[in-house]
């Protein structure tokens, strides 16, 4: 490695450092980087410095403007993976999987906060230091934290993972397994490598879905840069080895309960935790509930660490007891704790530790926490938490904060809570023997009527209420929420989204049916704008299955529809085939005029995306025939334009025109202001097909001005590069580069191709914008 770039910008560095006459603390103190990372740096073993933290670097040597840009150029050549000469640039990852690998990802940093009240752990820590040391640009690292429940895994885990974090410049990701979760099932090596791409920026439909394909892009995203991935609670080998980083100087930190001897047959380093020592427990007590407490009762305090068995987790739990009722005595505190273990004899030491804070709650809070194990979404807001439990809004919140006092909740973001995996466990056994089968069959129904009802409502603002459902009555205190406008709609979905994909696959595990596939309806539209077409053939395939087993023939038609768009927009045209093959047998079999109609009406749509215009103008016909046949004006009017868009691609400009003014008139009369707007869209499609660009140019604004803000990302940009267009006809080449600039942006956010031919009309374009 001597003589490298790397070796180069380790010698600049320390040149410039040393001129101007700092030490490694001084350096670090005035750039913000630590001490140790410079020094790697300087000694050549960290060889990709970030570019920020370049910037401070040269900031704290006081750099000016020439010798800043010199050390940045410096530190752009030690980063590796360039091409070589003569090189196509495609690395082994890329050949292999045959995916294009983005130019510019997002850097994640995912890693939970870090406890600030962590102790003691010193030779624990001292060992997971010699392993960071052994990390090299060479070769990727994975160490395996193990130990029993509760014995403070993840707290060393995430508290490590931030010392050493600025040591992988690329990204630090974070997922949890869910192993040992007997709520919810294990993630699959599919799932987290899906969520790993995803925390990576790439959008849904440049996602694959095959074990090999997902590996191998994360594999060729990998090449060149060096991430930090912590993987928590994991159950087997065959769960974490597809995730491991393979790149060079990349760290893996994996935790278990289980020893996973076949991952350190791989080359693991493991590290087995054990309960910490009386002293290092006397420690972490005494940080949270302060020293001189525990010094004026030292009888009580080894009791109460006896008493949770020296366990993190458990000793966290009582101090949040003693730190929120300061009036009570330790030794009152350890009687509660001996007193519990009298009806607890089969619990764990895990369980007792967990029950001892749990009988020192409120019977309201202690209810909300055993029914909360019914939840199967990552996290819970505090109305759905009230449905839930079938309480107030106020209580819930109530609840939930008692329950984050005494840490068996956690408040992920403000107002949206969380069970860790073990104390789901014990919520779990706990409802089992508290409340009776019909209690928790009611309580999931209410859950279930609150993600439905709220879903609808928030899709009816959404699409204008052409998307009716006939729903069942909710339960009483389901407590659905309600929505005024598209913000609060798009809001909502966006941070329920992993919890209904959860409720959707809970529901139909639990028979709930109807639930099972009204559900993934309701949130088609909004995962379908969002370009989240994973999501939509994950949840309307559990949709078709509970519409069969249900018996459900309009259940099944509607789903299998979704289903087939979706598969379309992720180029599975076979299937999507398929599904629309099955949709016409099935609304043949009802005799329903409407199904049939919006069946041809997704067949035309199918046919359309593959460039099949004159087939898909027959079945577009045809669903406006049945349409006008059954007097439904809102479809009528979306099929309107519809045909007035297939009318567009053939050429037909003036016929385009027509059809698309008769889809504004009916949209108009129904208040449909989204589809009003597409239907200008195609307006302006064919005015500029006729070359009437001024007219083009009125449509396109029209449009952008009727969009909901952040609705739909794809149909925005597909207008402002319209609008770029017929700009450029007129010769007003600002406005072209400014509506195509941010055309180029909006595709780019969903990784459409279409970003490609943007960036080309304005690097064709000769005139730049004035700035």
């Amino acid at each position: 490695m001597e003589g490298g770039s790397g070796t180069r910008f380790g010698r600049t560095l320390r040149e410039l450092r040393q001129g101007r006459g700092l030490t490694l603390e001084e350096l670090a103190e005035a750039s913000g980087v630590s001490g140790r990372a410079i020094g790697d740096m300087e000694r050549g073993r960290s060889l990709r410095p970030h570019r920020r933290t370049v910037t401070a670097l040269a900031q704290g040597l006081q750099l000016d403007e020439a010798a800043h840009a010199e050390l940045l150029t410096v530190a752009r050549g030690a980063r590796p993976g360039k091409r070589s000469p003569g090189s196509d640039g495609a690395s082994p990852e890329r050949q292999e999987t045959g995916l294009e690998v983005p130019e510019t990802l997002v850097r994640p940093a995912q890693l939970p906060s870090g406890l600030a009240v962590f102790a003691g752990r010193q030779a624990e820590l001292g060992r997971l230091r010699d392993i960071a040391g052994e990390v090299t640009p060479a070769a990727s690292t994975t160490v395996l934290l193990s130990g029993m429940a509760g014995v403070g895994k993840t707290t060393l885990a995430v508290h490590w993972a931030h010392t050493v974090a600025d040591r992988f410049p690329d990204g630090q990701f974070y997922v949890d397994l869910r192993g040992f979760d007997t709520a919810r099932t294990a993630m699959t090596p599919v799932e987290a490598l899906s969520g790993l791409l995803e925390a990576w920026g790439l959008p849904a439909h440049r996602i694959p879905t095959g074990m090999d394909a997902l590996a191998g892009l994360f594999r060729s995203l990998l090449v060149g840069r060096r991430v930090l991935v912590l993987l928590e609670n994991a159950s087997a080998t065959e769960q974490v080895r597809p995730l491991m980083p393979s790149s060079p100087g990349s760290l893996a930190l994996v935790t278990s309960r289980n020893t996973l001897p076949g991952l350190i047959a791989t080359g693991a380093r493991p590290l087995r935790l054990e309960p910490p020592s009386r002293t290092d427990a006397h420690a972490v007590l005494a940080l949270r509930t302060g020293t001189e407490r525990l010094s004026a009762e030292p009888e009580a305090a080894n009791d109460i660490i006896e008493q949770c068995g020296r366990l993190p987790l458990a000793l966290a739990l009582v101090a949040a007891r003693v730190q929120n009722n300061w009036d009570f005595a330790l030794s009152a505190v350890a009687a509660e704790l001996r007193s519990s273990q009298d009806n607890l004899d089969a619990f764990s030491d895990a369980r007792t530790a967990f029950a001892c804070s749990y009988r020192l709650l409120s019977p309201e809070s202690a209810r909300v926490f055993r029914l909360l194990s019914l939840h199967p979404g990552p996290d819970i807001a505090v109305q759905t938490a009230a449905a839930l439990a079938s309480c107030t809004i106020r209580t819930a919140r109530t609840a939930l904060g008692e329950l984050a006092d005494a840490n068996l909740v956690m408040e992920r973001v403000p107002g949206r809570y969380g069970l860790h995996d073990l104390l789901r466990l014990f919520a779990t056994e706990l409802t089992e023997i508290r409340d009776s089968p019909a209690e928790r069959r009611a309580a999931q129904h209410r859950m279930f009527d609150h993600y439905l009802h709220s879903a609808y409502a928030a899709d009816q603002v959404l699409s204008s209420n052409v998307n009716p459902l006939r729903l069942a009555p909710p339960q009483p205190d389901a407590l659905p929420e309600t929505f005024t406008n598209d913000s609060e709609a798009l809001a909502w979905f966006t941070a329920e989204r992993g919890a209904l994909m959860a409720a959707v696959t809970e529901a139909m595990q639990t028979t709930f049916l109807t639930h099972a596939w009204q559900l993934p309806c309701c949130m088609h539209m909004f995962l379908d704008r969002q370009g989240h077409w994973q999501d939509v053939v994950a949840s309307q395939r559990t949709g078709v299955d509970a519409a069969r087993q249900d018996g459900d023939l309009l259940g099944e038609i509607t789903t299998l529809r979704k289903l087939a768009r979706a598969l379309t927009e992720l180029n599975q045209h076979e299937a999507s085939s398929s599904h629309l093959k099955r949709a016409f047998e099935v609304a043949a079999e009802l005799g329903d005029p409407a199904e049939q109609a919006h069946t041809h009406s997704n067949m035309n749509w199918f046919l359309h995306q593959q460039g099949r215009y004159g087939e898909a103008l027959d079945h577009a016909s045809e669903a406006l025939r049945l349409f006008r046949s059954i007097d439904l004006r809102s479809f009528e009017a979306m099929q309107l334009n519809a045909i007035g868009m297939l009318h567009t691609e053939l050429g037909n400009y003036e016929e385009a025109a027509a059809r698309s003014k008769e889809s504004i008139c009916l949209t108009r009369e129904d208040g449909d202001s989204f589809h009003e707007a597409c239907a200008w869209d195609t307006l302006a499609s064919a005015h500029y097909g006729l070359g009437e660009f001024e007219e083009a140019i009125c449509c396109a604004r029209r449009v952008l001005d009727m969009l909901p803000k952040g609705g739909d990302v794809y149909t925005e940009a597909v207008v402002q590069e319209r609008l770029g267009d017929a700009y450029a006809a007129v010769g007003d080449q600002n406005a072209a580069h400014t509506s195509w600039h941010r055309a180029a942006d909006l595709f780019g956010q969903v990784e459409r191709p279409e970003e490609g031919q943007v960036r080309a009309k304005l690097e064709a374009s000769t005139t730049p914008p004035e700035r």
